[in-house]
């Protein structure tokens, strides 16, 4: 705090110029000096405590900066976890429903093998499971994130899995069993969305093998029909 000299201002203020004299001037010098080595060491400390209100503000500012992100990051994560949990039921609640469907549709009641059953029962499961992914909604961006990568998934299992059935199919001894088992999954499949693999879907290439299977079975009956030199 600077003490004001009233008594310097009234002395210097009042005196005339013939009163001046060499003690008086070096007493006020003496005098003006003391002050503003007052007021500069005022000024100094003035600026110091500025400058550490400055640094605690600035201080805590930074920690409550730092304590915001830490609850943001907490509440998005627990916002994250709550969204991926609900997804995750979402889908697992989906496979049931997709099971059920397949069970109603009895893959099982085909005469063939079991290897060829368990082939279609998957083809149409992702199929089914494809299906609802592509037209599921009401969904954060998250889920959508989490829902196409199981969309592209499933998609990529899908069409290995028609490779996996065709196969099956291929293993099939009698030409005949083919033909009734084609015919029968056919059936079957109606029940289920379109399957496509490139420009066709699933029926017109089962449609094609059973066209193949019956032009090989007429070039038989054919060759055995024709008479033959003695």
């Amino acid at each position: 705090m600077i003490v004001q000299d009233d008594n310097l201002y009234d002395e210097i203020t009042r005196t005339k110029t013939t009163q001046l004299n060499a003690d008086r001037l070096d007493d006020w010098r003496t005098r003006t000096m003391a002050l503003q080595y007052q007021l500069n060491k005022a000024r100094e400390q003035a600026e110091t405590e500025n400058k550490a209100r400055r640094e605690r503000e600035e201080a805590e500012k930074r920690r409550q900066e730092k304590q915001q992100k830490e609850q943001d990051a907490t509440a998005l994560a627990r916002t994250r976890q709550a969204e991926v949990k609900a997804y995750q039921s979402r889908f697992d609640n989906m496979l049931v429903r997709v099971k059920d469907r397949i069970d109603k549709i009895d893959f099982k009641a085909i005469d063939t093998t079991a290897t060829v059953i368990e082939a279609a029962e998957k083809l149409a499961a992702e199929a089914l499971v494809l299906k609802t992914l592509q037209h599921t909604d009401n969904v954060t961006a998250l889920q959508k994130r989490l829902r196409d990568m199981d969309a592209e998934r499933v998609m990529i299992d899908r069409d290995t899995s028609v490779q996996t059935l065709l196969q099956a199919l291929g293993t099939l001894s009698s030409d005949r069993h083919k033909i009734d088992t084609i015919n029968a999954l056919n059936e079957r499949f109606e029940q289920i969305p379109d399957i496509r693999v490139g420009t066709q879907n699933l029926a017109q290439i089962l449609a094609a093998q059973v066209l193949d299977i019956d032009k090989a079975i007429q070039e038989k009956a054919r060759h055995y029909s024709s008479p033959r030199p003695f």
